[in-house]
């Protein structure tokens, strides 16, 4: 009996040796420490790009614009010719009174005048008639109503040296004041305006 006793406490010692080694066979590991984070890199300045000076002549919104005056000849009669500059005249061909009709937003209608112009170009040079302008006034000095519509037909295209061009010109002028009409022909904004003056027949 005390061999058998003894037999078993010998079982019982290897058993629990054997369940500590796989005890410690299942143990779980323990976690590694994370390497540190990665310190980013300082941000770089910005560049500065060296701003080149005004150009010589630039303008400013300071400076003041010099007013451009408007050379106008004297007054001829409605019947001469007007020199706008060397080798350039107006001149008026014939008038007409007629009845004016409004046809295009802002005319009005009325007893008009027709005006049919001529400019001659005995200048070396061609002349844009697209800039031509022709304004009216009654013998009152007031500004008259112009028709832009049929029959009138202004001045266009360009002028070559050597020729002539037509335009007709309509405007709506009261017959009481019509005893000193003037008419200002305007060729190109940096030539002499013309200007004609007199009664109308």
């Amino acid at each position: 009996m005390i061999k058998f006793r003894g037999g078993l406490a010998a079982l019982a010692a290897a058993g629990a040796l054997v369940v500590g080694v796989g005890l410690s066979g299942c143990a779980t590991p323990g976690r590694e420490a994370l390497p540190p984070a990665a310190t980013p890199s300082a941000a770089r300045p910005p560049v500065e790009k060296p701003v080149p000076p005004p150009s010589q002549g630039s303008g400013d919104i300071r400076d003041k614009v010099k007013e451009k005056s408007i050379t106008a000849r004297k007054p001829v009669p409605l019947n001469k010719s007007a020199q706008v500059a060397d080798g350039i005249t107006v001149r008026i061909e014939r008038t007409k009174s007629i009845k004016a009709k409004a046809t295009l937003p802002g005319e009005v209608a009325g007893p008009g005048v027709r005006f049919d112009l001529v400019i001659e170009n005995d200048t070396s040079k061609p002349i844009d008639l697209v800039a031509v302008v022709v304004e009216c006034t009654d013998e009152t000095g007031a500004p008259v109503n112009r028709i832009s519509s049929d029959p009138a037909e202004p001045f266009e295209g360009v002028l070559e040296p050597g020729r002539s061009a037509k335009g007709r010109y309509v405007f709506v002028i009261d017959e009481k004041q019509r005893d000193k009409i003037s008419l200002a022909v305007t060729v190109t904004g940096d030539l002499p305006v013309v200007r004609f003056e007199g009664p109308l027949g």
